[in-house]
């Protein structure tokens, strides 16, 4: 969440960001979703940010997707299990 958010900042020159949070079937989902200019995520290539947040994903049993934004901009998906309860102690 950090490394999109600081993307956010840097390159897309967004006013407004939303960030969406949710558990469902055991499942973290985190949507990031701002309004600039909507290039990162969309251009057919991954800068090492994004590399590195797909590589921290998948070290979390997690995956993590960029699509355009509802209204411009870019999306941010991220999902994650969660652990069970008896992990969870």
């Amino acid at each position: 969440m950090r490394e999109a958010i600081s993307n956010v900042i840097q390159h897309a020159r967004a006013k407004r960001l939303r960030v969406r949070l949710r558990v469902a079937d055991a499942h973290l989902r985190l949507e990031l979703t701002d309004d600039g200019d909507g290039r990162a995520g969309t251009s057919g290539h991954a800068g090492r940010g994004m590399h590195g947040m797909r590589e921290r994903a998948n070290e979390l049993d997690g995956a993590i997707r960029w699509a355009p934004g509802t209204e411009g901009g870019t999306k941010v998906l991220l999902e994650l299990p969660l652990p069970a309860a008896e992990d969870a102690r």
